[in-house]
């Protein structure tokens, strides 16, 4: 029997170690750089919104993504600094909108699983939009498909606080796992976003993926 010796894996795990040993120093170096992808209606083209997305720059210019560092941040726990880290950053350019007299939109933040297995985690949110004294509309707070099937209950519990602060909620992902329709009645969610998978060439570009998608938007 012949093997071959794959790197592949041991390169992996040296980059986690690496990214895992210095996380705590880049959130203190301000090493995560916040960016604001527009949302834009198909109605009108403007711009009616936006979601921060962060990215990972290190002191040698090395970008490093989120789908690289996001699932490491997760399993260590260290996702819900980062996550209060971009709220943050997100209050401050929300601030420095409305001092300059710019035009507003609201910005939709992500909100790790994480968060869910602490009690009350929503007061850090509050205590932060107060101390820069943002408006609750111009404030979203967006959860991914997953975390409906840890624990649905707790889930409806947190989107009714949401809602009770003035925060949207959004769900990002749908479609990518085992959505269930039935969701769409269950979850008082604002805003669903479709999984691009709906949308690939292969798939979304045909007659039956374009009713399978107008009909998952009529129920929404």
């Amino acid at each position: 029997m012949v093997e071959f010796y794959n790197d592949v894996i041991r390169v992996k795990m040296r980059k986690e170690k690496e990214m895992k040993d210095s996380m705590e120093s880049a959130l203190n170096n301000d090493e995560f750089s916040v960016y604001l992808q527009p949302k834009v209606s198909l109605e009108n083209g403007n711009v009616v919104g936006a979601e921060a997305l962060v990215h990972w720059v290190r002191p040698n210019k090395e970008m490093i993504y989120p789908d690289e560092f996001v699932p490491l941040f997760e399993k260590t726990g260290f996702i819900i600094k980062l996550d209060l880290y971009v709220f943050e950053k997100v209050c401050q350019t929300l601030r420095k909108w409305i001092d300059e007299n710019r035009y507003i939109i609201p910005i939709s933040v992500n909100l790790s699983r994480n968060h869910l297995h602490f009690k009350d985690f929503l007061k850090e949110y509050k205590k932060i939009q107060e101390q820069y004294r943002i408006p609750s509309e111009y404030i979203e707070l967006e959860i991914t498909e997953t975390v409906v099937f840890e624990n649905l209950q707790i889930l409806k519990g947190v989107i009714d606080e949401i809602h009770a602060m003035g925060y949207r909620c959004s769900m990002d992902d749908f479609g990518s796992g085992y959505s269930s329709l039935n969701m769409l009645k269950d979850i008082p969610i604002d805003t669903i976003k479709l999984d691009q998978v709906f949308f690939q060439t292969n798939h979304g570009n045909t007659q039956r993926g374009r009713d399978i998608v107008g009909g998952v938007l009529s129920l929404a």
